[in-house]
């Protein structure tokens, strides 16, 4: 919580995640430091409306699952963090559970060699692919996990656009932003057959003009 900026996503589709979890370390990191020990010690953690408890992933002898970024980015609380916040937000009868890429078995659609390892448990306990979150996720989790603040989007088209959502935001951070790009080579998303690509991010400074 001292140094939110080190949160990463590491190689995995968990962006809008991560988003939140930044979030939550930099406007409550007093809840943020309750729902990483309630998850890494009871293995749940229930939002303050009561109304959605999430369970942390635990490995088949019952301990934490094992660290899934294959590039060690991720810190072992956001490991639990993001699979745990991506879960507030997944329909009802699916899980999301984060692996290390290419666990057998490898969901239909995916290809091996670009697997992330992420995957979606349905109710019959088999495993899908993970799409990742929409977009609009991130105003449904915060609004679950900080139901006080207020989040709400708007579309922001412009650099005016984007200034003034700063300044509407009481000109300080965080400032969630999900940036959409029409071009196959970001990486981002579904940036594939020539459709947009997307990825969340989160604004911490602004400097306006000239």
């Amino acid at each position: 919580v001292a140094h939110p900026e080190s949160i990463k996503q590491g190689a995995k589709d968990t962006c809008v995640s991560a988003n939140v979890e930044k979030t939550l370390a930099m406007t409550h990191p007093d809840q943020y430091a309750d729902m990483a020990a309630q998850l890494a010690t009871k293995g749940e953690y229930t939002t303050p409306d009561g109304k959605t408890t999430v369970k942390a992933q635990r490995d088949e002898n019952g301990k934490l699952a094992d660290l899934s970024d294959p590039t060690k980015q991720r810190s072992a609380t956001s490991e639990v963090m993001q699979t745990a916040i991506t879960n507030i937000a997944m329909p009802p009868g699916e899980t999301y559970k984060s692996y290390q890429p290419g666990k057998e078995p490898i969901p239909d659609g995916v290809i091996k060699a670009e697997d992330s390892g992420e995957r979606v448990q349905t109710a019959d306990g088999k495993e899908k692919r993970f799409e990742g979150l929409p977009r609009d996720a991130k105003e449904d989790i915060l609004g679950k996990l900080a139901p006080g603040d207020g989040y709400q989007s708007r579309k922001v088209q412009t650099a005016e656009d984007l200034g003034q959502a700063w300044k509407d935001n009481g000109g300080k951070p965080p400032l969630n932003v999900t940036v959409r790009i029409n071009a196959e080579h970001t990486g981002m998303g579904q940036a594939k057959d020539g459709n947009a690509g997307t990825h969340a991010v989160t604004i911490t400074h602004m400097e306006f003009g000239p």
